[in-house]
Parts: structure tokens; C-alpha cells; sequence
């Protein structure tokens, strides 16, 4: 099996979830593994490499929690990885969890060749706990064959939605920022696909508040979403990382290469990425400040959704992951980019400078041009040429794709690659422009409005936008155009109707090409008036246009969400235990091993206390390890000789401590923290439970680290 590019294509061995399959499966020759038939389908298929991501049941739920907390090697996906090292077939894995959920994926991740991690700040982090250098950043992307504009008018597209879960028992940095996007939007047509909508048994605390309850619709699939991204002009998306440069939601490129909106709470990653095109929120008013800019200024609006699409296209897909993937691991790369060959048709020496500038000015790299001179003049110009037989010239030159280039048209910086990007999207040999701009007498026109990434049923496509596949462009015969009137529209689209009558044709978008002929037969628009070439030139192609960003540093941002969560005066868990314990080198056990105390090891700094061990009263959790301290039966509690107790629970610290104090009278300390500081006890779990973990935040919670009690403002 080979790519477009003629490149044999890479045979992947894959286990993913449902998502990652659906967007890598059109990048490689890729054999999902089920898990009672690997070892066969590897056998057949002799792949280049073993792909595996940090999945949770698997695309057909077979392989359920192979790969969380792996911490055994009598395990399926032990031996898979074992069998392909035996095979000599490389093996990748990828965390898609990280940072949150670093160390439940560890174990796998020490097993595999080559380890790619959402997070870049990670990349440390691993090299320290796996011993080797093979691990690099790979964050999500976008895939154009379900990403799309495809079929959606963006003025015609919906108000605002948001699709998510809301946790009234966790997630408290979270809480503050839905209600700051949701608030903002409370006043406009306001869509909330609640990812809990169908659970039978919906808890309390799975609830939205009620003043969101009017706006609740049920969730939707995948496939549902992925229309819903298109219909919606603008989708909210808050963050449970804020700190990465590499991670965040895939719902964001995603969103944007449908077209449409994504307005955000904090994150540096979308920061940098996407500046100017998706605006960070800090607030409401910034919330509703974003809104009006796009709903009320339909030309903003319109305009930012390009660039959004062209931003993903240009460096986000699927494709360029894949070839991450395939670069790092020293397998062929596959061909992204496509040669595109510009040709021109001049009289004169200054129409043939119009021609050079305008293909100079394109960003698109992979390009050629050639330049015929049908006139009279002898111009001694590089790549002019003088000839009776464009066709043969043209044929002799490799190439994808051919494009027409006028001198009486104005071509933006971006117009090649945004009809590349086009190409891409359409999957079509025949792709430009049925919806553009015209210029004449200092009028501004909107010509054909309506027709973009549409199929086009009819040949709609202005002659000089068009990109025309190389097999298909030697049906097109150059050699009979008319050259006495090269503006003659109606003579190249006589050219390349006969020769495309029967082709799929794709319309892009209308900008960064601005016609300068006079319009006949079509449905004109005016847009401006007494309108200067300059403005009409800024007004098509419009490169710079941005949404205005203020930035907040992240400890402060977090520093004005924790002000709204926790008592004005809690100084946090780790100063409450510090003050219950004598000395640093007093001996502390905690009673309990379940999550409760994975967030408490995890939020304190464990450099400040001597934890010497964690007992429970399941026997069954006796041996293992939480946080790399090991758990005692309830029996062993004496042979560890603490001092200290700390009831790591919540709900049944009461009882605990009731049937300790009886068991063990006063022979050691018993802290009940939330007993004992029941005026912080809200405080003490909303820290616990405030954000997930961060390898890199070890021991320091978030609260932890913003130093709120340090006199920060």
C-alpha cells in the first residue's frame, strides 16, 4: 500500500482508544491488536513498529486495564512488547495523559523503545525514572478527513456551546473557571452537552448548578460531535493543565480546523500556540468581550476562523505527528507537502514583475514558476520563457499540482497555502475559489458569496485561483489558449471546463485573492465604497488580524481562582500536619491506602515529614506501594513503632479514630485532621482534591505553591 506521495506506507501495530485510532488510521497502514490474537496478526502482518498509547479499555474494551498501574509482567501487554523486542520490531508508546496521570502509565512506559509524552515538561521527568534518552513530546493534532469545514457557511453556523462535565466534589480550580466561561455567556444562545446527561444514576454531584439547568442538552457521540464542532460558531473550553506549552485539549484543534471558535480559560500551551486566535479569559467581562467581537463583527469573526483552519493545517494535523513519530525513530517519513507549479501568461516585461511579486509573496515553500511571454517583447527575465508549446514545457517540469497566476489578480501571502490546506480538506484533483473579491472603479465587491468548502456542482471557480493535479492538468490544452486577451476569464474557463467537465470540484474560502477585472454574470455584493486598492487589499487578505490578549502569569491567575475557593485565613495541609507533628524526624504512619491518601502524599512535601509507612485493614493492599511507601497490614501497625497517626479519610475518620483510640489507647498520636480543624475541614479536601497530580508538582500542591499566605496580592 502506498501514500499519495508514492511512498510505501508505513505498517503500524497499533492498541488505542476509539479517538487516536480514528485520526491515525489514515497516516499508515495501521492493524488494531486484539488481545486474543496478537501474536497471529503480527505474524501476518510484520509491521515497522508496535504503537501503543496510554489507553484505558482499548478500542474494542478487550484490553481493560492492561496498561494502568501495570505493575506485574504476567501481563498481555508485557508480553507483546517482550514478543515484538524477540521480533526485533521496534516499540512506541505514548502518555496522551500526561501530566496528570504520569506515574499510573510509568510501569508501561519503562517496557517500550521510545516514549512520547503529551507534556514537554515531562520529557525530564522520564529520562530520570526510564534510564534513556528516547523520549520526545507528541501532542494531539488534528485529522482533515473528519476535522473539517466541509459543508457548514460560518454565517450561518450556531451561538455558543460547551461540552463537558461539571464535578461539585473535586476539581475545584476547574469549578471557578466553568462558572467564569458559562456566566459570561448566560445572556447568549448557550448549548451545554453534558457528558453525564445519560447516567442512570446522575449524583449530586455530577449535577449543574440549577441556573445552568435550562441550557442542558444530552451528550452526544463522537460522530455527533464532530458536527456539532461545525454547526456551533464558538465552543468554551477550560483547561485542567495550565502550565504546558505541548498540552491541552484535542477539542481545540479539533474545533478549529471545523472552522470554527474556541474562547479559553488559561493555558500557556494555547497561549503560544494559538495567539490571536483563540482568546485566554480571565474573567467574565473577558468572556463577553470575546463573545461580541465574533457574534457582532460577522468580517472579525469570519476572518479568525481562517486563520485558526490554516494554523492547524499548516503544523497540527495527524500527518505531521505521525512523520514526529517517524522521524524519531528513524522510519521513512512521509511527504506532507506538495510541489506546486505557478504559470504565467504576460505581454510585457512589467506584467511579468506583477507575476514574480505576487509568487514571491506566497509563504507556501514548495513552489516553481514559469512564465510565458505570448507578446512581442523580448524580456530577459529568470524562468520567462518565449515558446509556441506551453504544454510540453509544463509537462517537463515535476509537479503536483498547477495554478494560473494573472498579473491583473492580487495574490495574498497565504493564498497558495490556504488552497494546499484546500486540497487537503476537499480530497479533491480541482480545487479554488467560487466565492471571492472584486475590485473595480475603487469598489469593493463580495462576488458568489455562500460557496465556500463546498463541492461545486458546476464549474463556479474563478480561472486564477484554481489548483489543478498534475494527471489532470495534461487534459488541459494550453496550447489553444486565446493569448490575445490573457483577462479574458471566459477563455480559461472554456480551458478548463472541457478538460474538468467530469471532475469533483471544491471550493476553498474567499480570501487573500482579490480579482481586478470587471465582474460579469455573477452575483455581486458590494462591500465598500470610495474604497482605496490598499484597503481593498487589507480587507481580503487581512494577515494580521487578532484577537487583543492581556496575560496574566499563571501564579497569579491562580493565586485570584484560589482566593475564591479556600477560607481566607487556611494556611493549607501542610502547614496544619507540621504543626501537629514535633520534629521532622518523627515517625508517622497513615492509616488508610486508598485515593484519599494518594492526594495527601501527594499534596504535602514529604521532604518535611518522616513517613515510615501506610497501614490498612485490607489485607489484600499489604506489599504494595503508594508514592513509593510501602502498605502494612493493620496488624504490623506495632513493628513500625510511630509516633504519629494520620487518618487518612474523610469519610470515615470519625470511626477510625473512635476504634483506634480504643485499640490503642495513647500508646501514639492520633491525628484526625478533619475532626480536629473541622472550621478548614472544606478547605483541607478542596486542596486534596483541587487539580490532578503533576510529576512535576511532587510533594508541592498547587495551593501549595502559590504561596498565599506569603503576603502575595
Amino acid at each position: 500500500m502506498t501514500n499519495k506521495s508514492g511512498l510505501k506506507k508505513v505498517k503500524v501495530a497499533c492498541i488505542l482508544d476509539t479517538f487516536s485510532y480514528e485520526c491515525f488510521k489514515y497516516e499508515c497502514d495501521l492493524l488494531y491488536l486484539m488481545k486474543s490474537s496478537w501474536r497471529a496478526q503480527i505474524q501476518e502482518f510484520q509491521p515497522d513498529f508496535l504503537f501503543v498509547e496510554s489507553f484505558w479499555n482499548g478500542m474494542d474494551g478487550s484490553w481493560e486495564a492492561n496498561i494502568v498501574d501495570m505493575n506485574y509482567l504476567d501481563n498481555e501487554v508485557a508480553k507483546l512488547i517482550s514478543y515484538c523486542n524477540d521480533m526485533g520490531i521496534k516499540t512506541v508508546f505514548w502518555n496522551k495523559e500526561d501530566p496528570p496521570n504520569y506515574y499510573r502509565f510509568l510501569n508501561a512506559a519503562k517496557l517500550f523503545d521510545y516514549v512520547f509524552t503529551t507534556d514537554e515538561k515531562c520529557i525530564p521527568y522520564y529520562k530520570r525514572d526510564l534510564g534513556h534518552d528516547n523520549i520526545w513530546s507528541l501532542s494531539f493534532a488534528a485529522q482533515p478527513e473528519i476535522h473539517n469545514p466541509i459543508g457548514h457557511n460560518y454565517c450561518d453556523k450556531d451561538g455558543i456551546a460547551f461540552a463537558g462535565s461539571w464535578y461539585n466534589n473535586k476539581h475545584f480550580l476547574r469549578q471557578i473557571e466553568m462558572k467564569t466561561l458559562l456566566d459570561g455567556v448566560l445572556e447568549d444562545t448557550l448549548i451545554i452537552y453534558d457528558r453525564n446527561y445519560n447516567e442512570i444514576q446522575q449524583t449530586d454531584n455530577l449535577k449543574f448548578p440549577k441556573e445552568y439547568q435550562l441550557y442542558i442538552e444530552k451528550s452526544l457521540t463522537y460522530s455527533e460531535m464532530l458536527q456539532a464542532y461545525k454547526k456551533h460558531k464558538v465552543f468554551l473550553n477550560v483547561n485542567s493543565v495550565r502550565d504546558s506549552d505541548s498540552m491541552f485539549s484535542r477539542r481545540v484543534y479539533e474545533i478549529l480546523a471545523s472552522g470554527s471558535h474556541v474562547i479559553s480559560t488559561y493555558s500557556i500551551g494555547i497561549l503560544n500556540r494559538f495567539k490571536g486566535i483563540v482568546p485566554i479569559v480571565y474573567s467574565e467581562s473577558d468572556v463577553k468581550k470575546a463573545i461580541k467581537e465574533i457574534l457582532l463583527d460577522k468580517d472579525f469573526g469570519k476572518k479568525i476562523s481562517i486563520r485558526g483552519i490554516r494554523e492547524v493545517y499548516k503544523q497540527h494535523l495527524y500527518s505531521h505527528r505521525m512523520n514526529e513519530i517517524l522521524e524519531r525513530i528513524d522510519v521513512e517519513k512521509s511527504v506532507i507537502e506538495r510541489n506546486i507549479l505557478v504559470v504565467g501568461f504576460i505581454n510585457s516585461y512589467d506584467e511579468a514583475v506583477t507575476v514574480f511579486e505576487s509568487f514571491n509573496r506566497q509563504s507556501y515553500p514548495n513552489k516553481e514558476l514559469i512564465i510565458f511571454n505570448v507578446g512581442i517583447e523580448n524580456i530577459e527575465m529568470d524562468r520567462v520563457v518565449k515558446t509556441d508549446s506551453y504544454e510540453k514545457v509544463i509537462h517537463d517540469i515535476d509537479f503536483d499540482f498547477i495554478s494560473i497566476f494573472s498579473y491583473s489578480c492580487y495574490y495574498g501571502v497565504n493564498f497558495l497555502i490556504d488552497l494546499f490546506h484546500a486540497s487537503l480538506i476537499g480530497k479533491t484533483e480541482v480545487i479554488g475559489k467560487a466565492s471571492f473579491f472584486s475590485y473595480y472603479d475603487d469598489v469593493l465587491f463580495e462576488v458568489n458569496p455562500g460557496h465556500e468548502f463546498t463541492y461545486e456542482h458546476e464549474f463556479t471557480l474563478h480561472p486564477f485561483t484554481m489548483l489543478v493535479s498534475n494527471r489532470l492538468s495534461k487534459k488541459i490544452q494550453f496550447n489553444t489558449l486565446d493569448i490575445k486577451n490573457l483577462n479574458d476569464t471566459n477563455s480559461y474557463i472554456s480551458l478548463f471546463k472541457s478538460a474538468l467537465n467530469e471532475s469533483i470540484i471544491f471550493s476553498s474560502d474567499q480570501y487573500s485573492f482579490l480579482d481586478r477585472l470587471s465582474m460579469t454574470g455573477a452575483e455581486l455584493s458590494t462591500i465598500h465604497s470610495d474604497f482605496k486598492l490598499d484597503s481593498a487589499i487589507q480587507y481580503v487578505c487581512a494577515d494580521d488580524i487578532a484577537f487583543s490578549q492581556k496575560h496574566i502569569p499563571e501564579k497569579e491567575y491562580v493565586q485570584s481562582l484560589i482566593k475564591k475557593i479556600f477560607s481566607q485565613d487556611y494556611p493549607g495541609l501542610n502547614s496544619l500536619l507540621k504543626n501537629e507533628v514535633d520534629c521532622s524526624d518523627s515517625k508517622i504512619v497513615i492509616y488508610g491506602a486508598g485515593d484519599h491518601t494518594k492526594k495527601v502524599l501527594r499534596t504535602i512535601d514529604k521532604r518535611q515529614f518522616n513517613i515510615i509507612g501506610i497501614v490498612d485493614k485490607n489485607e489484600n493492599l499489604r506489599g504494595q506501594k503508594i508514592d513509593c511507601i510501602q502498605v502494612y497490614s493493620l496488624d504490623e501497625l506495632a513493628l513500625l513503632e510511630p509516633q504519629y497517626i494520620y487518618i487518612s479519610s474523610r469519610a470515615f475518620e470519625e470511626e477510625i479514630y473512635n476504634e483506634l483510640t480504643k485499640s490503642i489507647g495513647e500508646k501514639y498520636k492520633i491525628i484526625p485532621m478533619y475532626l480536629k480543624h473541622t472550621t478548614f475541614a472544606d478547605d483541607i479536601y478542596k486542596e486534596l482534591f483541587l487539580e490532578d497530580f503533576s510529576p512535576r508538582a511532587v510533594g508541592i500542591s498547587v495551593f501549595e505553591k502559590c504561596n498565599l499566605n506569603e503576603g502575595d496580592d
